[in-house]
């Protein structure tokens, strides 16, 4: 489990309308343009299942995936996304992140934030120089659990990538991550949250 202030390093490391760039084929942009993100919004191209994505550009076959909130950027109570953009960041797992990248690992980002909060998500990743290849994001239209969302995350992701694993907070994730055959690397810092709120 990974810790707050510690660093692991790990070795040996659809919306069918969205087609990926060719593998191998950098995006012009480091990050998703707002206009191309408000284009697909608006369209209603997005919705599939209990999930919305973003597809960039798939630069690698493999990938790293990350949660956002309580994993990335420090936000233990789950709750009041309208200011996310200025949620602090986790900053290992930042490193992390930014680790992999130069490993030559795709970033896939899968959050059960809901979609409406995709512009501020999207602006704190290039605040803190995180670079998805890809964001996936709840359906605010669809009433699911956030497990039930990862899990269908997780197997449109397999579509595009070979997940090398998979970094979240929740245990409810990590048990349907983990059923999918998928390695979760969990942050325990929120452990007294998820023990009282339960997999909403």
């Amino acid at each position: 489990m990974l810790k707050s202030g510690t660093i692991v390093l790990l070795v040996g490391l659809g919306l069918e309308a969205t087609i990926p760039r060719p593998l191998g084929q950098s995006s012009n942009c480091p990050l998703f343009s707002p206009e191309a993100l408000w284009r697909l919004y608006d369209q209603g191209m997005k919705r599939q299942k209990t999930i919305s994505k973003y597809i960039d550009r798939v630069t690698s076959p493999k990938c790293v995936v990350f949660d956002m909130d309580a994993t990335l950027c420090v936000h233990e109570s789950q709750m009041g996304f309208w200011d996310c953009d200025k949620f602090p960041q986790n900053k290992p797992v930042v490193e992390l992140a930014r680790m992999v990248k130069r490993h030559g690992y795709d970033i896939v980002i899968a959050t059960a934030r809901g979609d409406r909060w995709a512009k501020q998500t999207i602006a704190w990743c290039k605040k803190y120089g995180v670079d998805p290849a890809a964001l996936y994001m709840k359906n605010n239209d669809v009433k699911s659990t956030g497990s039930a969302a990862k899990g269908d995350q997780l197997v449109d992701i397999e579509r595009f990538w070979n997940i090398e694993f998979w970094v979240d907070d929740s245990p409810f994730n990590a048990k349907v991550i983990e059923d999918h055959g998928v390695h979760c690397v969990r942050i325990s810092d929120n452990d007294e949250f998820w023990a009282g709120y339960g997999d909403k």
